[in-house]
């Protein structure tokens, strides 16, 4: 290959890369954005089954496991509301958000 036709491929695959990295950016905001419908939607959903845990067991504060960094698990709630949620509620799959830019 010349020089010029050496510049020209490498030109090509920078552009082919650069289209590549701008879908993957855009899926990516696609899956964050239903990942976040998909949450809501689920805890939508599990708030009366938390309510009812947390009136049963009289909690004065219930704290996501994400933001607890350590103490005494032996109240925790997850698993009494995940099964009074899985016995009554049924989830549908969930379509990829459209991306902002239509496509």
């Amino acid at each position: 290959m010349t020089p010029l036709q050496v510049q020209a491929e490498r030109q090509s695959l920078e552009r082919g890369g650069q289209a590549l990295q701008a879908r993957a950016e855009e899926r990516n905001q696609q899956f964050e954005a239903t990942r976040r419908k998909a949450l809501n939607k689920v805890l939508g959903q599990a708030q009366p089954f938390v309510d009812q845990a947390v009136g049963a067991h009289a909690c004065g504060l219930v704290l996501s496991r994400e933001a607890v960094l350590g103490g005494n698990m032996g109240n925790d709630l997850t698993n009494e509301v995940v099964a009074a949620l899985d016995a009554k509620v049924s989830f549908a799959p969930f379509d990829l958000e459209p991306s902002r830019s239509g496509k």
